[in-house]
Protein backbone atom coordinates (compact mmCIF):
# COMPACT_ATOMS: atom_id res chain seq x y z
CA UNK A 1 0.00 0.00 0.00
CA UNK A 2 1.37 3.34 -1.14
CA UNK A 3 2.43 6.16 2.21
CA UNK A 4 0.00 8.29 2.30
CA UNK A 5 1.57 12.05 1.62
CA UNK A 6 0.96 13.28 5.03
CA UNK A 7 2.42 10.25 6.50
CA UNK A 8 5.47 10.33 4.18
CA UNK A 9 5.11 14.06 5.02
CA UNK A 10 5.41 13.12 8.91
CA UNK A 11 7.94 10.98 8.52
CA UNK A 12 10.34 13.34 6.58
CA UNK A 13 10.29 15.16 10.17
CA UNK A 14 11.06 11.88 12.01
CA UNK A 15 14.26 11.13 13.26
CA UNK A 16 16.40 7.86 12.34
CA UNK A 17 16.41 7.22 16.12
CA UNK A 18 12.72 7.39 16.62
CA UNK A 19 12.10 5.36 14.18
CA UNK A 20 14.55 2.85 14.94
CA UNK A 21 13.34 2.99 18.00
CA UNK A 22 9.69 1.94 17.44
CA UNK A 23 10.71 -0.43 14.57
CA UNK A 24 12.28 -2.64 17.73
CA UNK A 25 8.78 -1.94 19.87
CA UNK A 26 7.47 -4.22 16.87
CA UNK A 27 10.40 -6.55 17.33
CA UNK A 28 12.32 -5.51 14.12
CA UNK A 29 16.08 -5.10 15.28
CA UNK A 30 17.28 -5.48 12.07
CA UNK A 31 16.49 -2.53 10.46
CA UNK A 32 19.63 -1.73 8.15
CA UNK A 33 21.84 -2.49 5.46
CA UNK A 34 25.35 -2.69 6.96
CA UNK A 35 28.14 -0.69 5.04
CA UNK A 36 25.80 1.75 3.56
CA UNK A 37 27.65 4.96 3.00
CA UNK A 38 26.30 8.53 0.81
CA UNK A 39 27.50 8.35 -2.72
CA UNK A 40 25.39 10.72 -4.42
CA UNK A 41 23.30 13.62 -2.69
CA UNK A 42 24.64 13.42 0.88
CA UNK A 43 22.65 14.59 3.71
CA UNK A 44 19.23 14.14 1.85
CA UNK A 45 16.72 12.59 3.92
CA UNK A 46 14.10 10.29 2.02
CA UNK A 47 11.16 8.50 2.89
CA UNK A 48 9.75 5.69 0.24
CA UNK A 49 8.05 2.37 0.21
CA UNK A 50 11.05 -0.20 -0.15
CA UNK A 51 11.61 -2.16 -3.61
CA UNK A 52 13.67 -4.99 -2.30
CA UNK A 53 16.32 -6.76 -4.65
CA UNK A 54 18.39 -9.90 -3.71
CA UNK A 55 22.14 -10.21 -5.88
CA UNK A 56 23.34 -13.73 -5.08
CA UNK A 57 26.08 -15.26 -7.11
CA UNK A 58 25.77 -17.37 -10.22
CA UNK A 59 27.78 -19.85 -12.11
CA UNK A 60 29.87 -18.00 -14.60
CA UNK A 61 28.51 -19.55 -17.66
CA UNK A 62 25.40 -18.70 -16.80
CA UNK A 63 26.60 -14.37 -15.76
CA UNK A 64 26.46 -13.30 -19.46
CA UNK A 65 25.18 -10.39 -21.06
CA UNK A 66 22.25 -12.68 -22.37
CA UNK A 67 20.97 -12.60 -18.66
CA UNK A 68 20.02 -9.09 -19.57
CA UNK A 69 16.77 -9.90 -21.04
CA UNK A 70 15.70 -12.85 -18.61
CA UNK A 71 12.15 -11.66 -17.26
CA UNK A 72 14.11 -11.79 -13.56
CA UNK A 73 16.89 -8.93 -14.82
CA UNK A 74 17.70 -6.13 -12.75
CA UNK A 75 16.62 -3.83 -16.43
CA UNK A 76 12.82 -5.97 -15.76
CA UNK A 77 12.95 -4.63 -11.98
CA UNK A 78 13.75 -1.51 -12.67
CA UNK A 79 10.91 -1.02 -14.79
CA UNK A 80 8.45 -2.43 -11.80
CA UNK A 81 9.69 0.49 -9.48
CA UNK A 82 7.18 2.04 -8.69
CA UNK A 83 7.56 6.29 -8.28
CA UNK A 84 8.01 7.18 -4.99
CA UNK A 85 10.36 4.00 -3.88
CA UNK A 86 13.64 3.12 -2.42
CA UNK A 87 15.45 0.96 -4.21
CA UNK A 88 17.16 -1.58 -1.45
CA UNK A 89 19.20 -3.81 -3.11
CA UNK A 90 20.76 -6.44 -1.14
CA UNK A 91 24.58 -7.36 -2.66
CA UNK A 92 25.64 -9.61 0.35
CA UNK A 93 28.49 -7.00 0.74
CA UNK A 94 30.33 -8.94 -2.26
CA UNK A 95 32.76 -5.69 -3.51
CA UNK A 96 34.20 -7.86 -6.65
CA UNK A 97 31.61 -6.46 -8.79
CA UNK A 98 29.11 -3.62 -9.38
CA UNK A 99 25.56 -4.30 -8.98
CA UNK A 100 24.78 -0.91 -11.04
CA UNK A 101 25.89 2.48 -13.11
CA UNK A 102 24.67 5.35 -14.40
CA UNK A 103 22.52 4.10 -16.88
CA UNK A 104 20.52 2.06 -14.35
CA UNK A 105 20.24 4.90 -11.86
CA UNK A 106 19.02 7.35 -14.35
CA UNK A 107 16.51 5.16 -15.28
CA UNK A 108 15.27 5.03 -11.90
CA UNK A 109 15.60 8.63 -11.59
CA UNK A 110 13.51 8.65 -14.88
CA UNK A 111 10.62 6.43 -13.29
CA UNK A 112 10.41 8.61 -10.19
CA UNK A 113 12.56 6.32 -7.59
CA UNK A 114 13.25 8.40 -4.76
CA UNK A 115 16.90 6.79 -3.71
CA UNK A 116 18.69 3.69 -3.81
CA UNK A 117 20.31 1.89 -0.87
CA UNK A 118 22.56 -1.34 -1.00
CA UNK A 119 25.46 -2.61 1.00
CA UNK A 120 27.33 -3.73 -2.91
CA UNK A 121 29.42 -1.46 -4.96
CA UNK A 122 28.51 0.72 -8.11
CA UNK A 123 30.50 1.79 -11.14
CA UNK A 124 30.33 5.14 -13.30
CA UNK A 125 31.23 7.39 -10.27
CA UNK A 126 30.91 10.55 -11.89
CA UNK A 127 27.75 9.33 -14.17
CA UNK A 128 26.31 8.42 -10.84
CA UNK A 129 26.88 11.62 -9.35
CA UNK A 130 25.49 13.51 -12.74
CA UNK A 131 22.28 11.46 -11.90
CA UNK A 132 21.51 13.10 -8.89
CA UNK A 133 19.58 10.25 -7.49
CA UNK A 134 20.08 9.80 -3.65
CA UNK A 135 22.38 7.07 -3.21
CA UNK A 136 23.88 4.79 -0.34
CA UNK A 137 26.25 1.88 -1.24
CA UNK A 138 29.69 0.16 -0.40
CA UNK A 139 31.72 1.92 -2.34
CA UNK A 140 32.86 1.80 -6.96
CA UNK A 141 34.32 -0.74 -8.75
CA UNK A 142 34.52 -1.19 -11.90
CA UNK A 143 33.57 -5.18 -12.98
CA UNK A 144 29.81 -5.55 -14.19
CA UNK A 145 27.64 -8.33 -11.92
CA UNK A 146 27.70 -10.21 -15.30
CA UNK A 147 31.51 -10.46 -14.89
CA UNK A 148 33.29 -9.86 -11.93
CA UNK A 149 36.73 -11.40 -13.47
CA UNK A 150 37.70 -12.65 -9.54
CA UNK A 151 41.53 -12.88 -9.90
CA UNK A 152 43.35 -16.07 -10.57
CA UNK A 153 46.92 -17.60 -9.14
CA UNK A 154 48.97 -16.20 -6.07
CA UNK A 155 49.12 -18.36 -2.93
CA UNK A 156 46.09 -20.34 -1.46
CA UNK A 157 47.07 -21.90 1.32
CA UNK A 158 45.29 -19.53 4.01
CA UNK A 159 41.28 -18.75 3.49
CA UNK A 160 42.41 -15.26 3.59
CA UNK A 161 44.66 -15.13 0.56
CA UNK A 162 41.21 -15.86 -1.49
CA UNK A 163 39.84 -12.47 -0.39
CA UNK A 164 39.28 -10.28 -3.21
CA UNK A 165 39.95 -6.43 -2.41
CA UNK A 166 39.70 -3.61 -4.27
CA UNK A 167 42.32 -0.86 -4.33
CA UNK A 168 39.97 2.62 -3.87
CA UNK A 169 42.07 4.75 -6.04
CA UNK A 170 42.56 2.45 -8.76
CA UNK A 171 38.94 0.57 -8.65
CA UNK A 172 41.46 -2.59 -9.43
CA UNK A 173 40.81 -6.04 -7.76
CA UNK A 174 43.57 -7.87 -6.35
CA UNK A 175 44.22 -10.83 -3.74
CA UNK A 176 46.39 -10.75 -0.73
CA UNK A 177 47.26 -14.91 -2.10
CA UNK A 178 48.74 -12.95 -5.41
CA UNK A 179 51.12 -10.26 -3.85
CA UNK A 180 52.38 -13.13 -1.64
CA UNK A 181 53.34 -15.24 -3.99
CA UNK A 182 55.81 -12.14 -5.41
CA UNK A 183 56.48 -11.05 -1.86
CA UNK A 184 55.91 -10.76 2.00
CA UNK A 185 52.99 -9.04 2.44
CA UNK A 186 52.39 -6.50 5.57
CA UNK A 187 48.61 -5.26 5.75
CA UNK A 188 47.56 -3.05 8.45
CA UNK A 189 44.15 -2.46 9.54
CA UNK A 190 43.42 1.27 10.34
CA UNK A 191 40.95 4.10 9.79
CA UNK A 192 41.53 7.72 8.55
CA UNK A 193 41.34 9.14 11.85
CA UNK A 194 43.43 6.65 14.04
CA UNK A 195 47.24 9.17 14.54
CA UNK A 196 48.71 5.91 15.44
CA UNK A 197 47.97 4.24 12.13
CA UNK A 198 49.21 7.39 10.13
CA UNK A 199 52.27 7.17 12.32
CA UNK A 200 52.57 3.58 11.86
CA UNK A 201 52.14 3.83 8.27
CA UNK A 202 55.03 6.37 8.04
CA UNK A 203 57.66 4.09 9.55
CA UNK A 204 56.22 1.04 6.74
CA UNK A 205 57.21 3.88 4.15
CA UNK A 206 60.65 4.26 5.38
CA UNK A 207 60.82 0.54 5.57
CA UNK A 208 60.20 0.41 1.37
CA UNK A 209 63.51 1.87 1.60
CA UNK A 210 65.38 -0.92 3.60
CA UNK A 211 63.86 -3.67 1.90
CA UNK A 212 60.92 -5.19 -0.41
CA UNK A 213 57.51 -6.12 0.41
CA UNK A 214 54.31 -5.38 -0.29
CA UNK A 215 51.93 -2.90 1.85
CA UNK A 216 47.90 -3.01 2.33
CA UNK A 217 45.79 -0.63 4.33
CA UNK A 218 43.15 -1.87 5.22
CA UNK A 219 40.02 0.58 6.87
CA UNK A 220 37.85 -1.51 8.94
CA UNK A 221 35.95 1.69 10.16
CA UNK A 222 32.56 0.92 8.97
CA UNK A 223 31.80 4.39 8.87
CA UNK A 224 34.33 5.87 6.59
CA UNK A 225 33.85 6.01 2.57
CA UNK A 226 36.44 4.26 -0.44
CA UNK A 227 36.45 8.21 -1.63
CA UNK A 228 37.55 9.62 1.66
CA UNK A 229 40.16 6.49 2.16
CA UNK A 230 41.56 7.82 -1.09
CA UNK A 231 41.75 11.20 -0.43
CA UNK A 232 43.75 10.62 2.74
CA UNK A 233 46.35 7.75 0.96
CA UNK A 234 46.53 10.49 -1.67
CA UNK A 235 47.45 13.47 1.21
CA UNK A 236 49.56 10.97 2.71
CA UNK A 237 52.00 10.44 -0.28
CA UNK A 238 51.67 6.49 1.01
CA UNK A 239 51.56 4.69 -2.98
CA UNK A 240 50.37 0.86 -1.82
CA UNK A 241 46.67 0.17 -2.10
CA UNK A 242 44.47 0.92 0.29
CA UNK A 243 40.74 -0.80 0.53
CA UNK A 244 38.22 -1.08 2.91
CA UNK A 245 37.44 -4.20 5.03
CA UNK A 246 33.47 -5.65 4.34
CA UNK A 247 31.30 -6.57 6.95
CA UNK A 248 32.63 -10.68 6.23
CA UNK A 249 36.03 -9.95 5.84
CA UNK A 250 35.71 -8.14 9.27
CA UNK A 251 34.56 -10.90 11.01
CA UNK A 252 36.97 -13.62 9.46
CA UNK A 253 39.31 -11.26 11.05
CA UNK A 254 37.78 -11.04 14.31
CA UNK A 255 37.14 -14.79 14.59
CA UNK A 256 40.90 -15.56 13.44
CA UNK A 257 42.85 -12.66 15.65
CA UNK A 258 40.70 -11.50 17.84
CA UNK A 259 38.52 -8.18 18.57
CA UNK A 260 41.90 -6.39 18.98
CA UNK A 261 42.63 -6.51 15.42
CA UNK A 262 39.77 -4.06 14.22
CA UNK A 263 40.69 -1.90 16.91
CA UNK A 264 43.22 1.00 14.98
CA UNK A 265 44.84 2.64 17.67
CA UNK A 266 46.31 -0.55 18.72
CA UNK A 267 48.46 -0.66 15.44
CA UNK A 268 47.21 -4.27 14.29
CA UNK A 269 49.65 -5.69 11.89
CA UNK A 270 49.27 -9.14 9.66
CA UNK A 271 52.33 -10.95 7.83
CA UNK A 272 51.29 -12.66 4.87
CA UNK A 273 54.91 -14.50 4.17
CA UNK A 274 55.79 -16.34 0.89
CA UNK A 275 55.72 -19.38 2.21
CA UNK A 276 52.14 -19.21 3.05
CA UNK A 277 51.79 -18.35 6.78
CA UNK A 278 49.86 -15.87 8.33
CA UNK A 279 50.84 -14.21 11.60
CA UNK A 280 49.68 -11.40 13.73
CA UNK A 281 52.40 -9.24 14.82
CA UNK A 282 53.54 -5.81 16.51
CA UNK A 283 49.88 -6.04 18.43
CA UNK A 284 49.85 -2.49 20.33
CA UNK A 285 53.29 -1.52 19.27
CA UNK A 286 54.53 0.92 16.45
CA UNK A 287 57.64 -1.02 14.87
CA UNK A 288 60.27 1.51 13.30
CA UNK A 289 61.46 1.18 9.98
CA UNK A 290 64.38 -1.39 10.67
CA UNK A 291 61.81 -3.24 12.89
CA UNK A 292 59.41 -3.93 10.07
CA UNK A 293 62.01 -4.51 7.61
CA UNK A 294 63.01 -7.18 10.07
CA UNK A 295 60.20 -8.55 10.79
CA UNK A 296 59.05 -8.77 6.47
CA UNK A 297 62.31 -10.37 6.64
CA UNK A 298 64.35 -7.90 5.22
Amino acid sequence: MPLAPDLRAALLKVSAATVTTVLIKQGVRRNFIVGARPLVGEGARVVGEAFTLRFIPVREDMATTESWANPRSTRTAIEEMPAGCVAVADAMGVQAAAIFGDILAMRMKVRGVAALVTDGMLRDLDGMRATGLPTWCAGVAAPPSVGPGTPRGGLASDPLHAVVLIDVRTGEEFTIGQLAAEHPVLLETMAIWCTNCRGQQRQVSDAHDLTTFHSISLDVDPNERPFDLAEYADREGFDWPFAVANADLARQLRDRFGAAVLNPPSMPKILFRTDGSVELIGLGTQLDAAEVAAAVGG
